[in-house]
């Protein structure tokens, strides 16, 4: 149905559509990891799909720590 509205019902002042091949492009990209929520990990693929490896999303830095951070190295910086 989603397909039927894009390809029949394109309005050019709507930003719909721009957004929607960008999700789409971004969706299918195999460098971006899944995320199971059963066993809280990342899931990394190669492009045809098989499963290259899984990592513990506890691993990642938080977006805070990634932010803080940040703010360090440029006080770091003026000084």
């Amino acid at each position: 149905m989603p397909e039927y509205t894009f390809k029949y019902n394109q309005n050019p002042g709507d930003l719909y559509m721009p957004f929607y091949c960008y999700f789409l492009e971004r969706w299918h990209d195999p460098d971006l990891p899944e995320y199971d929520l059963y066993t809280d990990e990342l899931i990394y693929r190669d492009a045809s799909g098989n499963e290259l490896k899984r990592k513990d999303s506890s691993e990642m830095p938080s977006s805070y720590d990634m932010h803080y951070k940040q703010h360090e190295s440029e006080v770091a910086i003026n000084i």
